[in-house]
């Protein structure tokens, strides 16, 4: 464990990363409540704690001047890419968790449906069959890292789904999802600011003329939320294949 210098005060000078306060952070946080609900460090680039429920709320609903881009709990240079990472990323961060509005209003605003109860519901068995491979596949070793080898794995698989992106209004894609019975979400994208975002709205031509629309692209998502494969301009009939040896390649296979 890192070794940190005492803390002297801990309405102004707190440590997260404080013995007693990895031990038995509830304590502390209940005698600041009554004397310091907002305390504040220098350490570790400077940050805030709010402890209390109402000021967090209103924290989290005053987007003029509180950003959800960086939400770090100990501030650093960890949102920083790798030198040796040379793939695309999210030039927003993982919206809605990491997003200000508007960008985090119509993104939640997509994902409100999947989360529903009813919704939730249709996930178990994903979700059992999914634990139980996970135990099946580290049981014969007799030992695993519980976050890493388990926890970690559950929810970016469970939460992943094919997401269907189409510029075409939501009435149209839905007789589309009919008439196919497709399993999987289809989302409208009418004003095309997802297609923009990912940089796959653009200029096409077909018989001398010219126009603007998707390109047809599947982007891979890890479970650290950075595209890790960008596969363009698929091919209808070869792209389940193409899906799924990249999810193999990359060991998201199940996710």
């Amino acid at each position: 464990m890192t070794k940190t210098a005492p803390v002297r005060d801990w309405a102004t000078d707190f440590d997260v990363m404080d013995p007693g306060y990895l031990a038995d952070p509830f304590t502390i946080w209940d005698q600041l409540r009554t004397t310091c609900p907002i305390p504040h460090t220098e350490r570790r680039k400077s940050s805030w704690m709010p402890l209390r429920y109402d000021d967090v709320t209103t924290i989290a609903h005053d987007v003029e001047h509180f950003s959800s881009l960086k939400v770090a709990v100990i501030p650093g240079d960890e949102d920083a890419d790798p030198e040796e990472f040379d793939g695309p990323n999210l030039e927003y961060g993982l919206p809605p968790i990491s997003a200000d509005p508007p960008l985090h209003t119509w993104t939640r605003r997509l994902l409100l449906p999947w989360f529903s109860h009813t919704r939730v519901d249709s996930y178990v068995p994903l979700t059992r069959n999914l634990c139980r491979r996970l135990l099946d596949g580290f049981a014969g070793a007799g030992h695993a890292d519980a976050a890493a080898d388990y926890a970690q794995q559950i929810p970016v698989r469970v939460i992943a789904q094919i997401l269907g992106v189409s510029p075409d209004p939501v009435k149209k894609i839905k007789k589309f999802d009919e008439k196919f019975g497709l399993s999987f979400p289809l989302l409208s994208d009418e004003d095309h600011a997802v297609a923009e975002s990912y940089g796959v709205w653009v200029e096409k031509s077909m018989y001398g003329k010219t126009y603007f629309g998707n390109e047809r692209t599947t982007f891979v998502i890890g479970p650290d939320g950075k595209v890790a494969r960008v596969l363009r301009k698929v091919k209808p009939a070869a792209h389940d294949e193409l899906v799924l040896k990249t999810l193999e390649e990359l060991d998201l296979d199940g996710a």
